[in-house]
């Protein structure tokens, strides 16, 4: 999640969810990802993901086609790799 929002607010000035990420000993993270139920639902033919703090977002194709993108970009990183460039970034220095 850490990335697809860093990656969201550079191209889009803004992050897909509202979540709040803390430097944790693996990386960062926050306690709302605990709570997300549902991530990505059906609804009506369209996909949307609930985020647990009143926000609803819409993923239209743009939004569909970067996160496909976020996956081709991070998903075969080891958990290892991903920890040591999420530390590397702007806001995780900040920490």
């Amino acid at each position: 999640m850490y990335f697809t929002d860093l990656e969201h607010k550079e191209k889009f000035k803004n992050k897909l969810t509202n979540i709040k990420y803390y430097r944790f000993n693996y990386g960062p993270f926050s306690e709302t990802i605990y709570q997300i139920k549902d991530l990505f639902t059906l609804e009506d033919d369209q996909y949307t993901t609930k985020h647990p703090v009143k926000n609803h977002i819409f993923l239209d194709k743009q939004k569909l086609q970067f996160l496909d993108e976020i996956i081709h970009e991070y998903g075969n990183k080891s958990s290892k790799l991903l920890m040591k460039q999420s530390y590397e970034t702007e806001p995780m220095k900040k920490l």
